[in-house]
């Protein structure tokens, strides 16, 4: 920075009143000599000092006034029209003065059109000056907090609003937080911070696929409504807003859970990789979670799906005779599955009373009821449900075969009554009883 203060010495003469000294003249014409000569400079302003150089120079006063003359300079006050970091500020002055016997012999210039620089050496560092809750992905506020004796502002001025925290809000991929950090002892003031973060606060979006039903939510309870046979396979879809790269965990599950069951350290999540397979013979639950990059995270949850194989008779054929035979058996292989009723044609049988049947498939017919019936032949027709679990109508379902079982019922008569029919033999029946 630099500036002059310009001193003029005149008389107080009255042409001289406005402080206004006449130029002086030159007895040489201007141009190029080949001899030396002698310059007189005059000025027509009496008691004028005139001051020159030879060089092209502007003169100045040596010392700033003429010897002997009584003047005093008391200066203005400097102010930069702005305390920002940068090269050629404008700065502004208060009035500088002077005083003195001689001072009415002067005109004082004030100083116009000054400038200067300012340089700040003070870079703000992460952890020494502040510190930030991450430059990661976040699904909270992103926040800058002053270290001790340092305090933070958006602006580099000494009257801004300055605070112990800034903070950030909005959700973004590639957000940036300006600001700048006072020493609150020494009132430096940092050049501009800048700090990068990521925040998403919204839960990331899950599907659950088993053929052409899908689910996108948790729900409880659940119950089993879907029937496949042999396999099935799963796909689980994941979506954000935001992140690019969700994690996908899955649990197959032969019961329900609580949310808070399946958020405790106790249970064991699948990283999904790809579709997987739910084999026969099993009924569960498919549970899928999404975590994004920033921490939200999503449950969601099928229905209950049972997949299983049919049923098969062991026994196709049996035969009861009266008053004679008791409790008749039939086998079936359930492969999982339980027996949901029993038809002789269009009657129902009672479970429990016309007939049980044990965990290993096998079917006990009552004599109570077997005896209620004609001698003849009957189809009994066993149906199943799959896995223990009530067949229920639906899309892409697919219902349990049933399987028959001929019943033949027979009447014991005697060697006696026999003789008084002609021409129908006896046939030797169950237990080596004679019947027909």
């Amino acid at each position: 920075m630099a500036f002059v203060l310009l001193l003029v010495n005149v008389m107080p003469m009255s042409v001289l009143a406005a402080g206004i000294v006449e130029a002086p003249t030159v007895d040489v014409p201007a141009g190029t000599y080949t001899e030396n000569k002698t310059v007189t400079l005059t000025s027509a302003s009496t008691g004028a000092t005139i001051y020159y150089t030879t060089d092209g120079s502007e003169p100045a006063l040596s010392g700033g006034v003429p010897s002997g003359d009584d003047v005093s300079l008391t200066n203005g006050t400097l102010t930069f029209t702005k305390v920002a970091a940068g090269e050629n500020i404008p700065v502004t002055f208060t009035d500088f003065s002077i005083t003195g016997a001689d001072a009415a012999n002067y005109k004082l210039l004030q100083p116009a059109g000054v400038t200067a620089s300012i340089y700040n050496r003070y870079h703000a560092a992460q952890n020494k000056d502040y510190t930030v809750n991450s430059n990661g992905w976040i699904n909270t506020d992103f926040v800058v907090t002053a270290k001790t004796g340092f305090e933070l502002s958006k602006t580099n001025t000494a009257d801004g609003t300055w605070s112990s925290t800034l903070s950030a809000t909005e959700e973004t991929a590639a957000g940036s937080l300006a600001f700048y950090v006072r020493n609150k002892v020494t009132g430096a003031i940092s050049n501009q911070a800048t700090e990068t973060y990521k925040i998403d606060k919204t839960v990331p979006m899950a599907e659950i696929n088993v053929g052409t039903n899908s689910w996108k939510q948790f729900w409880n309870p659940v119950t089993f409504g879907h029937f496949f046979k042999n396999t099935k396979s799963v796909t689980v879809t994941a979506t954000d807003n935001l992140t690019t790269d969700p994690t996908v965990e899955y649990l197959l599950a032969d019961h329900e859970f609580t949310k808070g069951q399946l958020t405790a350290a106790s249970v064991t999540w699948t990283d999904y990789t790809g579709g997987f397979i739910i084999n026969a013979n099993s009924k569960k639950i498919v549970y899928a979670k999404v975590t994004d990059e920033a921490g939200n995270s999503i449950i969601v949850n099928s229905a209950g799906i049972v997949v299983y194989t049919d049923s098969a008779a062991d026994t196709t054929e049996i035969t009861y005779v009266k008053n004679v035979t008791g409790d008749v058996n039939a086998k079936v292989t359930l492969n999982g599955n339980t027996v949901a009723g029993i038809q002789n044609g269009n009657n129902a049988l009672t479970d429990g009373t016309d007939y049980t049947v044990d965990a290993d498939g096998k079917i006990t017919f009552k004599e109570a009821y077997l005896k209620t019936l004609a001698a003849g032949t009957y189809t009994l027709t066993v149906s199943y449900d799959p896995m223990g679990e009530s067949y229920v109508q639906g899309d892409e379902n697919e219902a349990a075969n049933t399987t028959e079982l001929a019943l033949t019922v027979r009447v014991m008569e005697s060697a006696a009554e026999n003789e008084k029919k002609e021409n129908i033999p006896f046939i030797k029946g169950e237990n080596g009883i004679l019947c027909r």
